[in-house]
């Protein structure tokens, strides 16, 4: 769950013993969501989601069906469409991703000890890795 503020929240999740990927709206000051959306992706782990204020859109993360692939898709606050997944090139992930966004940088965790900053600049993605408890980087 994702919260814009001063707009309200926007929900992920994987339907049961399904792959099929849903969301919902929670209007500020509203006790009910918005109806149910379905989401044009797939995974075995469920979305992960975070809101960059300074586009004013929702970033989402999964792991892919087929590849352990790590995919990012974005909304605009305000819109039912989801843009195209972006493969991470490079980047897997044995289960499900997390993401958080700082103000700048989107920050998207692998496994639990690896983290990797992302830079969305319109139809394209950058990423590094930005820290290693394993390396100690």
């Amino acid at each position: 769950m994702a919260s814009a503020p001063g707009s309200g929240l926007l929900m992920t999740w994987l339907g049961v013993d399904q792959t099929n990927m849903y969301s919902a709206w929670l209007p500020i000051g509203s006790d009910v969501f918005d109806a149910t959306q379905g989401m044009p992706f797939t995974s075995y782990n469920a979305p992960v989601i975070t809101y960059d204020q300074g586009n004013q859109e929702f970033l989402v993360v999964w792991r892919g069906v087929s590849d352990s692939r790590i995919y990012l898709s974005q909304q605009d606050l305000g819109s039912d469409f989801w843009d195209g997944a972006q493969a991470l090139t490079g980047l897997t992930t044995p289960t499900s991703p997390t993401i958080a966004q700082t103000g700048v940088p989107v920050w998207i965790s692998v496994i639990a000890s690896v983290f990797y900053i992302v830079v969305t600049s319109g139809q394209y993605v950058e990423w590094k890795q930005g820290w290693n408890a394993n390396s100690g980087i």
